[in-house]
């Protein structure tokens, strides 16, 4: 996922009587550093296995790597906070947690304390996946029935994810702050 950092494109090949090597470009020079980009895109990353005084080196070979765009809300999507800084509050008492609820077609989604709250009237597959701010996925939830689903954050570090709820056939979007 874009996040405006460089990131790494792909994990590190391990190899026995030999070292993996890699290079973004065709016409680049192979190198023992992991290929990085910044930029949303496909990349073609070039590998191989250099061999020794012992051993051949293997053939190149080459893997594609994604840097999806960061998604953009639609009209059913939802940003959420249980951040009390964003729930407005006009008396001295401690706010009270902040509850978005959206009603989005036959999906129904809610974030308080931590806890995300899904509500789906049809009965289909329910699919949510959390995403940390670099792209990379925390958390999974299947749900296979209608009614309600909870989902609990608490184990999750403080700060902002990318939740990705797919009911069916509809990808929901949401930005979330865990505190």
């Amino acid at each position: 996922m874009y996040n405006g950092k460089v990131q790494t494109l792909v994990t590190a090949g391990e190899a026995q009587n030999g070292t993996f090597v890699y290079k973004l470009a065709s016409e680049e020079a192979y190198s023992e550093s992991l290929p990085t980009a910044k930029d949303a895109g496909t990349y073609t990353i070039y590998f191989m296995v250099q061999g020794n005084e012992n051993y051949n080196s293997t053939e190149a070979q080459k893997i594609t790597a994604t840097i999806e765009k960061a998604p953009k809300p639609s009209s059913a999507s939802v940003v959420v906070s249980s951040s009390s800084e964003e729930v407005e509050s006009s008396s001295s008492e401690a706010p009270t947690p902040l509850e978005i609820a959206r009603n989005a077609g036959a999906l129904k989604v809610a974030f308080a304390q931590n806890e995300l709250m899904l509500t789906t009237a049809a009965a289909s597959e329910l699919k949510i996946f959390i995403f940390d701010m670099q792209g990379y996925l925390k958390k999974e939830y299947r749900g296979y029935s209608n009614g309600s689903h909870n989902l609990s954050l608490n184990q999750m570090n403080r700060g902002s994810y990318i939740t990705r709820v797919i009911p069916g056939n509809c990808v929901q979007t949401l930005r979330i702050n865990v505190q």
